[in-house]
């Protein structure tokens, strides 16, 4: 036992768990425990001491949320050995219990911006890291041919992809390959400099567009993006709002919607929080959603800032709460509708959707638009959300005891589809346009149906809270469901879940590929580029 740790006692809320030392990366036992209200992570290394972190401002909502732990359902062929533990033998190892609910692409570590905060610390390594067509193409049907159920969703990331010429190529064959839902994370500069480049894209397949947006002043980029960048973003929306009306014009509906991303660090743009809302419902229709991002404190940031600009998820939505007076609250982790997810796509036989990640890697809410007052609600208004939770996990119980769960017959699924469908009705409080999209996505499944209750006359608000060497909890890890994938040096397609990637692997595992693409310089040479980093003002 280390020095501290054997001393260390709470009277309130206390899980021990495993992370990770910030400074050598070792596996390290610690604790997360409550202390004058709030929840904290305290852990020990032998070598470096003692670390702590915030993880919630409000204990009884943080273990509210713990009541949501899903398990997942497993791959069926994991890639690598158990060997080092969690978290070094991502590729994918047994320990993972979950099935990958996004396929992540890196496509380059080239980048048109340089700016102060990033994780993937792209565009100053001094060596590009840019996998080949083909190589892309084998990971994406590496993905797809994940038993018992692929991903459905395909993320194209980087760097910044935009700057690669065959992007459009890439997104042809993700849709190909069965990828219904195609998401490209950009800053929006190629975006904001021509409507036809939008426009191949849509036509390509992209149907998500995963926008870096910070703020609605220009000085919130000039801290986080070193530069003013607020006219570019919006160059970007409107010309995305463009193609959905030609769309809307030429085929009865839009190619999808703009997912604002919003990083967000205390201290530097978390003021921006309020007017991201409401500029994102001024554009209801072009924006469709809100995913905050907490900075996570990996790849480029200041170091000596670290306590000084954490966020947290539980800030966020006291933040949001506050400006939306409430209508969103209680907010619940994205695994609280795994057996509902289930329940859909069982009635029908579809692939399964896997949203047990950890509660406390995100959540999400909606505010609606209302059919009568267009007034602005959200989702309790129209549901009774818990009852309707409690239902379908007692739902999804029943058959799962029944031994049916992947084996019923056509009639006996229909059966219980009409019959839960019947049943869930009660808890509807008021009727309308959320009441028939519930109606469409329960009684006739697919994930266009389940595109469009999460995406229609309504705006979706949420957050993922990546993990950070700082904050590392390796049951999070183990239940991820964003993968990155690339070929290794050995010629071998790998996945590694999308915390451990930023805060531990992507540094060796972009040399490797840098060097089995001959990109990586001599050793002598190699060095980073500065570029600056993001500061806390002072007030």
């Amino acid at each position: 036992m280390i020095k501290g740790e054997e001393t260390f006692r709470t009277n309130g809320y206390e899980r021990p768990i495993k992370s990770v030392c910030p400074e050598c990366k070792r596996a390290i036992r610690g604790f997360i425990y409550e202390e004058d209200g709030k929840i904290y992570m305290r852990k020990w290394c032998a070598q470096h001491g003692e670390f702590h972190d915030i993880i919630h401002v409000n204990a009884r909502v943080y273990q509210w949320n713990q009541r949501f732990l899903k398990d997942g359902l497993k791959v069926d062929k994991p890639e690598r050995q158990t060997l080092k533990g969690c978290p070094h033998d991502c590729g994918l190892c047994p320990n993972h219990i979950s099935t990958p609910a996004i396929c992540l692409i890196d496509l380059t570590n080239r980048c048109n911006l340089k700016c102060p905060i990033c994780f993937a610390n792209a565009n100053v390594r001094g060596y590009t890291v840019e996998p080949p067509f083909e190589e892309i193409v084998r990971i994406m049907e590496h993905f797809r041919s994940i038993t018992p159920n692929p991903p459905l969703t395909l993320q194209l990331s980087g760097g910044e992809p935009t700057v690669r010429d065959d992007l459009i190529e890439i997104v042809r064959k993700g849709a190909e390959l069965g990828f219904k839902h195609i998401m490209l994370t950009t800053n929006g500069l190629r975006l904001a400099e021509s409507i036809d480049y939008c426009r191949r894209l849509a036509e390509a397949g992209v149907n998500a567009v995963y926008l870096q947006f910070d703020g609605t002043h220009p000085e919130a980029y000039v801290r986080t993006r070193g530069r003013d960048l607020l006219d570019i973003k919006k160059r970007a929306i409107e010309n995305w709002g463009k193609v959905i009306d030609e769309w809307r014009d030429s085929y009865g509906k839009p190619p999808g919607g703009i997912v604002l991303v919003p990083t967000i660090a205390k201290g530097v743009n978390d003021r921006e929080i309020p007017s991201i809302i409401d500029f994102a419902v001024a554009h209801i229709g072009t924006v469709v959603g809100i995913v905050f991002q907490p900075i996570a404190m990996c790849g480029r940031f200041d170091r000596n800032s670290i306590h000084e600009m954490r966020f947290t998820s539980s800030e966020l939505q006291g933040r949001v709460d506050a400006h939306t007076m409430g209508v969103l609250n209680p907010w619940y982790p994205i695994s609280a509708i795994s057996e509902f997810a289930r329940l859909v796509d069982w009635f029908d036989n579809v692939a399964t959707v896997e949203f047990s990640c950890h509660p406390d890697c995100g959540f999400a809410n909606w505010l609606i638009i209302d059919d009568e007052t267009g007034e602005l609600r959200g989702l309790k208004h129209y549901l009774d959300i818990d009852g309707g939770l409690a239902y379908s996990c007692e739902t999804w119980r029943k058959i799962v005891s029944e031994g049916r769960e992947w084996k019923a017959g056509w009639l006996h699924r229909k059966v219980k589809k009409i019959r839960y469908f019947l049943g869930i009705r009660r808890f509807v409080r008021k009727k309308g346009h959320i009441y028939a999209l519930l109606r469409r996505m329960i009684l006739s499944p697919s994930y266009e149906s389940a595109e469009a209750f999460m995406f229609g006359r309504n705006l979706m608000i949420g957050s993922m809270h990546f993990q950070d060497p700082h904050n590392m909890d390796l049951e999070r890890v183990r239940r991820c469901l964003v993968h990155y994938g690339y070929v290794d040096s050995e010629g071998k397609v790998r996945q590694v879940p999308f915390c451990t990637m930023n805060a531990i692997h992507r540094e060796r595992i972009e040399e490797e590929i840098a060097r089995r693409l001959g990109a990586f310089p001599d050793l002598k040479q190699k060095h980073e580029e500065q570029a600056p980093l993001i500061r806390v003002p002072t007030r």
